[in-house]
Order: structure tokens, then sequence, then C-alpha cells
């Protein structure tokens, strides 16, 4: 069971221990940092494509489609020019991805809203072969994505040659389960029981219902419990989100 590190650049610029296995979230609406490129792809790390989204409006989605394609492309040959052999894409953390899919942003079918997703995939795939995808199986909010959907677009994915997933949930439009903790026991007299880590429970939707190779990237309060809990669940790995950024 590996159990790795998200990190936010550029923090992640410091040396990692040895062993650790970091994925290095790089915020992509901003122009492309050549400097920041090159140190990252010195060090055993998975670069993490993230747009923010900060100025796409669901009106307007349309027109920053394009835009919003190009600055994930010339990150990744980026990446790739300077020897770097990983790479995500991430549709989730309240991103730009993560809006395009929801229907809390669009009323368009899933298939319309999931397309501009599996094109950039398509295209980052051709230049990086191994990349994966961060993806929000359910937002745990009304009027959100929910599970159907999240197998569902797992599920294109996979159909357009992905091996390998990592599964997250929540949006921090729904704070109460966006930082999920373990459950408490209400009386004293009752058993110790663990809530089996509330963020493995939206992984195990893609365990279930894909061939893909399932990671979670959550927050873990019991990290030695969470492993085990993972590997039984059939998970190959599990990523700690970085410190709440908001």
């Amino acid at each position: 069971m590996i159990i790795a590190h998200e990190k936010l650049s550029p923090v992640a610029l410091a040396t990692p221990r040895l062993g650790d296995r970091l994925f290095v979230r790089c915020d992509v609406e901003r122009d492309l940092d050549h400097d920041l490129v090159q140190s990252l792809s010195c060090l055993p790390i998975t670069p993490v494509l993230f747009h923010r989204g900060t100025t796409l409006h669901p009106a307007r989605l349309h027109d920053a489609l394009e835009p919003l394609k190009k600055s994930h492309f010339a990150w990744a040959q980026a990446f790739m020019h300077a020897g770097c052999n990983s790479l995500a894409l991430a549709a989730d953390n309240d991103g730009a991805w993560q809006k395009i899919l929801s229907p809390r942003f669009s009323s368009t079918s899933l298939d319309e809203r999931m397309q501009p997703l599996l094109e950039l995939y398509q295209a980052l795939r051709a230049i990086h072969p191994e990349t994966t995808v961060v993806l929000t199986v359910e937002e745990l909010a009304p009027g959100g994505l929910d599970p159907t959907d999240g197998i569902t677009i797992a599920r294109a994915l996979e159909a357009q040659g992905l091996r390998e997933i990592i599964a997250t949930a929540g949006t921090k439009d729904f704070w109460p389960l966006y930082d999920r903790r373990t459950t408490q026991k209400k009386r004293q007299d009752q058993e110790d029981f663990y809530s089996n880590e509330p963020s493995l429970a939206s992984a195990l939707w893609l365990i279930k219902h894909t061939g893909l190779r399932v990671w979670c990237l959550g927050y873990f309060d019991d990290a030695a419990r969470a492993c085990v809990l993972a590997q039984q669940l059939g998970l190959i790995g599990l990523i700690n989100k970085a410190p709440i950024d908001i």
C-alpha cells in the first residue's frame, strides 16, 4: 500500500524525504512558469495540472474552453520536454473542470458536460501516455455531482484509455461534508468503532463499478487504520490532501 502526499507549489520545491511520493498541484490558470517546471522535474513527483477557474462563467463556457485546454496543454508539453514521465489532470477541488462537470453550474446533459474533459484527456495522453485524472466522484452537496455521475465520467475516461484514477469528493460550497472526519460515538458505553475513514467511501464507488486502478485523495484521521481499510477495499494507494486552501 502506497501512501503519498499532495503538495501545493511552490511549497513543493523543498526536497522531499527519501521514499516520499508527491503529487504537486500546479496552477495552470497562471502563465507558464518554466522555472517551476524545471525544478519539479528534478524531483520524484507527479505534477497535477489544476485550473482554479476563477474567471470561469457558466454562461460563457463555450468561449472559455479553448483557452482552458491550451493552458493545460502548454504546461503538459513543458513537463514532457523537462523529462517528467508522469502527469495528472485535476477535475476536483472546485476548479474549472469540476465546475464544468457539475450540474450545479450547467443544465446541459452529463454527456455534453464531460465531452471537453475527454477531449483534453486524449490530447494529454498523446504526449503523456500515463496521464491520470483526479476526479471528484461526488460533490456531497444538494444538486451536485452524485456517484452515478462520477462512475459515468470514470467509465468514459476508461473507454478513452485511462488505467489509473485518483478519486476524491466534496465541494467547499458545502463545508460539513467537504472535510469529513471520524464519527464520534455518542455514549461512553458504546463499543469503540471506526467510521471507516469517510474519505475512502467515494473511491469505493469506482472500485466496484470500473476496472480502473484507484487511488484515494483525502484527509485521513488514522493513517495506519486507513491503510488497512484501503488495502481491504482494493485501493492501490492513499494521498494525504494538502492543507485546506480557501
